[in-house]
């Protein structure tokens, strides 16, 4: 999937969004993070024969009938992106509604695929579950 595609870049900013208010719930001593730059990006897509199945023809299960046709309404993309302050590399994973033009996103469905070392030890012993997200206001 191409990075510098509007949906991924919207993808990107939504998260870094979505990051920001997860830290801001919990702590004021962490930096309000920013998108910078956008690495790799994939659309998950169903299996074409997944979305004809309509049943199947014989009374054994072993002749398919593809003659359905579902319309997609939303679409999972796969996105890693890094963040500033502190140099986080992220992913995550995101469902878009195609209807609403809506990302939906999960705090476990994120994960950190760089060292965050000393840069969240300022929640590390109250607010564990941020010190893969917090990069600490200095000061």
């Amino acid at each position: 999937m191409d990075i510098n595609s509007n949906l991924i870049h919207r993808a990107a900013l939504e998260f870094v969004h979505f990051i920001n208010v997860y830290n801001s719930k919990y702590s004021k001593l962490c930096e309000k993070l920013n998108l910078k730059e956008i690495h790799e990006a994939a659309k998950l897509l169903p299996n074409k024969k997944v979305l004809s199945f309509k049943g199947s023809y014989d009374a054994d299960g072993w002749v398919p009938d593809l003659s359905q046709k579902i319309r997609v309404t939303s679409e999972v993309f796969q996105v890693k992106v890094a963040t500033e302050p502190g140099a986080g590399i992220y992913e995550f994973s995101t469902i878009y509604d195609i209807l609403s033009d809506h990302f939906t996103f999960q705090i476990n469905d994120v994960s950190r695929t760089n060292k965050y070392g000393d840069d969240s030890k300022c929640i590390k012993a109250t607010q564990e579950q941020l010190r893969k997200f917090c990069f600490c206001k200095k000061g």
